[in-house]
């Protein structure tokens, strides 16, 4: 897989930042109006970096083409329950 373009990532980024969890690629793309294909390429190396995870198939698609993926952040529900993270 290719490295993506420096702007692209933080163009995504921001983007991401905007977005309302769950997303799609496509509604990433569609916001910093670049492909998918390149899009996708920045959120598989978020996912790497463990800023953006993986949330599966979309599960209110009804179409006959593959649903679209849903990302979002990094589930939190492995934190111990004593733990200091505060969210602010």
């Amino acid at each position: 897989m290719a490295e993506p373009r420096d702007d692209l990532m933080h163009d995504v980024r921001v983007a991401i930042a905007s977005l309302t969890a769950p997303w799609t690629v496509e509604q990433v793309a569609e916001q910093v109006g670049d492909s998918p294909d390149d899009v996708r390429t920045c959120v598989a190396r978020l996912i790497e970096g463990g800023t953006v995870e993986d949330l599966g198939d979309d599960p209110r698609y009804e179409g006959e083409a593959p649903a679209p993926r849903l990302y979002g952040p990094p589930a939190l529900g492995d934190l111990p329950v004593d733990s200091d993270v505060t969210l602010d």
